[in-house]
């Protein structure tokens, strides 16, 4: 392994491009089909970079290593880990599954599933004989607090709790040998989370194959499974598409001709106008789902061979789409500020040898095409790029990795927004939920209890913000509840009044002060809004 630091920040490589050049580069010297992410591990405030490789050497398929880098490019104290049991094939999940206030880290390879505490120690109960060669997914599946682990293992879908027991109702199984990364969220309203995961074997067949749908009990959702055009060899995309209140399941389909599918289903499995439309060679590219165009409503963007594409929720094209790359895109596209230019939000992908970052319009931005050797780059899974503000000091980092494992890390000038952080990450973020989560604004909110006109002023805010649920018919047990973004609850508000402005100063439940970033405003069972926190 090697690690290089780059001391300079901007180099002009010739008088008509500037491209950024990376403040570190680390050789992991080891195949790498795991996705990397910005998470929060250790409760410093600054996000970490954190990754997954097979092993090294001459037989990479006996052993797998686990990598947790500061800014600085520094590994954490107690990382990397590696493990004797098999490659890490998937990527890492981060959250706190216990309900202490601190993250765990949660990964498979192809024998174990493993837990590890910030210090690079095993959670106790853990490791388990769980193998996995795709990413699991972390959420609070019964409501209790903590986050439950969604684990995808050979053909059955496990829910563990922390202590390593299963969730009754679990595992369910899929009708054939392997079931995929699971996406996770409220897709039917009943403030209950379900389970979305298609069938992805390894060796490409032709037919139909089965996306499955579960209720947080196990039970099968009403209209699944539905038959796709072929496997479904990447993890589907939740989000209200349409915004209309309602949240949509978009999907990709193998199809032997090469011609393979990309589908938008309703709640209930039924495929939506418009779809499916043909995305040549899409199979590999998870769906990323973001308001590029700014008018409310999502779009859908993918990858295929030599094209990236956008797609509005009716299924035509975003104008200015699709653009062409040089090679194959295996991996998912994020979307977030990248420039500091918030006129227009970006999306990178990362093509053989290649990072593309384009505008919202299509246009390419300035300073790439990115060059990133990448000769192991091959038929399979691809290590999506992540960007986001680690250290939230309104500038953007970005991090790259190519297949055989070199990372190149940036931390840019440029002005980073974070309410353009649409999808910065492999499955959205470091939970992998692949759920989009829809901001909702001043409006009205239909809850059991009466209508409740809500009003949020000022957002972003800096020492506290007003939140004033206008007339509550009857107040009685109403909660509000503060989440920060890994799913965390830092504060609960209790209603007492029938008209209630309540005010929040940016503090935990303790009183002390949270750092700067996103957080959520839930009506304890009903909807969410967005809080963007300022320093």
């Amino acid at each position: 392994m090697m690690i290089i630091r780059v001391l300079f920040g901007l180099l002009a490589l010739s008088a008509a491009l500037a491209q950024s050049v990376p403040e570190w580069i680390y050789f992991a010297n080891a195949p790498n089909l795991a996705s990397l992410t910005f998470a929060d591990l250790d409760g410093d405030s600054i996000d970490e970079v954190i990754g997954a490789t097979y092993g090294r050497g001459p037989n990479p398929y006996q052993r797998g290593i686990i990598f947790v880098w500061k800014m600085d490019g520094d590994s954490l104290p107690g990382w990397p880990i590696e493990v004797t049991t098999g490659p890490i094939p998937s990527t890492p999940v981060i959250g706190d599954i216990d309900g202490d206030g601190s993250n765990e880290l949660v990964v498979g390879n192809w024998s174990q599933a493993f837990v590890f505490r910030a210090d690079g120690s095993l959670y106790p109960g853990w490791p388990r004989p769980y193998g996995a060669s795709y990413s699991p997914t972390l959420e609070d599946l019964d409501q209790d607090g903590d986050l439950e682990i969604v684990y995808p293992s050979g053909s059955q879908i496990y829910v563990f709790q922390h202590n390593g027991s299963i969730l009754p109702g679990f595992p369910v199984s899929v009708a054939h040998d392997q079931a995929g990364s699971p996406a996770v969220a409220d897709i039917d309203g009943d403030s209950l989370h379900e389970i979305v995961a298609g069938i992805n074997r390894g060796p490409v067949t032709t037919g139909q194959f089965e996306l499955y749908g579960w209720n947080d009990d196990g039970s099968l959702i009403p209209g699944f499974p539905v038959f796709l055009c072929g496997i479904i060899k990447s993890n589907p995309a939740l989000g209200d598409l349409e915004n209309d209140g309602s949240i949509e399941i978009v999907a990709n389909g193998y199809h032997s001709s090469n011609q393979d599918s990309l589908y938008v289903l309703d709640s209930q499995g039924n495929i939506r106008p418009g779809w499916p439309v043909c995305v040549p060679y899409c199979r590999l590219s998870p769906p990323a789902l973001a308001d590029i165009d700014r008018n409310g409503d999502l779009e859908i963007l993918v990858g295929g061979s030599g094209s990236l594409y956008a797609y509005n929720h009716d299924g035509s094209s975003v104008s200015g789409w699709p653009v062409q790359v040089r090679g194959q895109i295996n991996s998912s596209l994020v979307i977030a500020e990248l420039d500091g230019d918030t006129s227009l939000i970006e999306i990178l992908a990362k093509a053989q040898d290649t990072v593309y970052a384009f505008h919202a319009n299509g246009t390419p931005v300035p300073g790439f095409p990115y060059f990133l050797d990448d000769s192991s780059h091959s038929g399979t899974t691809s290590p999506s790029p992540v960007i986001g503000d680690m250290d939230q000091d309104g500038d953007v980092e970005f991090c790259f990795s190519s297949c055989f494992g070199e990372i190149h890390f940036f931390d840019e000038s440029s002005f980073f927004d974070e309410k353009f952080s649409e999808w910065p990450m492999f499955k959205h973020e470091e939970r992998n939920t692949s759920y989009y989560p829809r901001e909702v604004g001043p409006g009205i909110m239909e809850v059991e209890k009466g209508r409740i006109s809500v009003n949020i002023w000022p957002n972003p805010f800096r020492s506290r913000v007003n939140i004033d649920l206008g007339s509550i018919y009857d107040a009685e047990g109403v909660v509000l509840e503060i989440y920060d973004i890994s799913g965390r609850l830092v504060k609960r508000l209790d209603i007492t009044e029938k008209r209630s402005i309540i005010t929040w100063d940016g503090t935990d439940q303790r009183g002390e002060r949270l750092s700067k970033g996103v957080y959520f405003l839930r009506l304890k069972g009903y909807a969410s809004l967005k809080l963007i926190l300022l320093k």
